[in-house]
């Protein structure tokens, strides 16, 4: 692999907006009744107490007609809705807002998903994934060219410099395939935000410079939560290599890195 290694490190301005570790697994026959509910929501009370009901509208286009389906989420947040669970018929997820490294985020994955497997008696999963969601936000640059400069050069190409007028915004997106799974990253700078939080009053409507770091594999295997959890420890590894690589020194610097161990 061609990234160089890199210290992990905590950022006191972390540009992190919500990261996200999810396994999926075959439909839950039982995904409606109440009781293993629960008993889930039983399991969970002490760190997620607070439990929301939330429908999803799923959209499928086709060569025929679009095709519509509802979904219902069960969200098991923390008072401070900083921490939650979500689980669905097909997959269960952890996401955070106010996170601080590796290690507490795949204890709380332990923990949830051990809760889950127990209560919807879940034997395999057909994919393990972590996204790293990442809006860099300095008052100083609200220019594609100006953000430009904050980032290695190899990161993106220039078309829009082939225009007078400056881009008002650009999204790019690649994915490799890898040993151990798929890395997709999607990066350009944008306004508002990509991730809109019910409780957040205000969402941000600035220019930014997103990062979006996604490493799944798609596998059946046997629900092998310890196993999930070394395969997320791997993903973080690279995940942060390319993040830090993808940053100039005024970067890294302007987002304060101390000597805890971050990502």
């Amino acid at each position: 692999m061609a990234l160089p290694a890199f210290s992990q490190v905590h950022y006191r301005k972390s540009p992190l907006r919500l990261v996200i570790a999810q396994v999926r697994f075959p439909v839950l026959l039982r995904f409606g009744e109440k009781a293993i509910v629960a008993e889930l929501e039983g399991a969970l009370r002490n760190e997620y107490p607070i439990t929301t009901v939330e429908q999803q509208v799923n959209v499928q286009l086709g060569s025929e007609q679009p095709s519509i389906a509802n979904a219902t989420l069960y969200r098991f947040a923390n008072v401070e809705a900083s921490w939650s669970v979500v689980l669905g018929d097909t997959a269960l997820t952890l996401e955070s807002r106010v996170y601080t490294n590796i290690d507490d985020l795949i204890s709380r994955f332990q923990r949830a998903s051990t809760a889950a497997a127990r209560a919807f008696a879940i034997s395999a999963s057909q994919r393990i994934g972590l996204r790293y969601i990442n809006e860099f936000r300095f008052p100083q640059f609200d220019s594609l060219g100006s953000w430009r400069s904050q980032f290695n050069p190899n990161l993106g190409g220039r078309a829009d410099a082939q225009f007078d007028e400056p881009a008002e915004s650009m999204l790019q997106h690649f994915q490799v395939s890898r040993s151990d799974g798929t890395f997709s990253v999607r990066h350009g700078f944008l306004r508002g935000t990509t991730v809109l939080f019910p409780s957040e009053a205000v969402p941000p409507n600035s220019p930014f410079y997103l990062l979006d770091l996604d490493y799944f594999e798609e596998r059946s295997r046997s629900m092998d939560i310890e196993g999930m959890a070394q395969q997320l420890r791997a993903f973080n590894d690279t995940i942060y290599r390319f993040f830090r690589w993808t940053m100039t020194e005024r970067l890294h610097h302007a987002l304060e890195p101390d000597n805890a161990n971050g990502r």
